[in-house]
């Protein structure tokens, strides 16, 4: 990441900018099975469980930094709320709002990383990331990352 700061271009190539958006994916579901744990030892999740987190997840992806509501997650997904809570439990060990909530908070955080330490900018960032509401950004942001928000910005 050093020489890629020292010389922005090397991130150009489509395959590197897809590999580090897998790394950083990967870095939030290590945090999510981190931050909530797992419940004892579990078998695999069937095929199918893990396949429905995956057509969720595409489509919060396609959502941006929207707040998508768990019924219309369902709904784009074909699941009922019942079977879609069983499947991110399966997978990761959450319900489908912790793990959005988890996705949001890290996209606030990647956000506050890159921006300049300038008034406004922690705001921003959580309005970007999908809250609406200061205070409790500030709260689940300090539960989830061990820091305020204006730490991470003062970087």
């Amino acid at each position: 990441m050093r020489i890629a700061a020292r010389d922005p271009s090397l991130l150009e190539p489509l395959e590197v900018r897809e590999q580090i958006r897998r790394r950083v994916e990967d870095a939030v579901l290590e945090l999510l099975v981190e931050q909530f744990g797992r419940r004892g030892e579990r078998l695999p999740p069937p095929g199918s469980r893990v396949q429905l987190v995956r057509r969720a997840e595409r489509y919060l992806e396609e959502a941006g930094g929207r707040r998508v509501p768990v019924a219309e997650l369902c709904r784009a997904v074909g699941a009922s709320r019942r079977s879609l809570e069983c499947a991110f439990q399966a997978v990761y060990g959450v319900s489908p709002l912790r793990y959005m909530r988890a996705r949001q908070l890290a996209q606030a955080r990647r956000i506050l990383r890159e921006a300049p330490p300038e008034r406004g900018e922690v705001k921003r960032a959580a309005y970007e990331a999908g809250f609406t509401e200061m205070g409790r950004f500030s709260v689940d942001y300090r539960r989830f990352f061990g820091e305020s928000p204006s730490e991470t910005l003062a970087g």
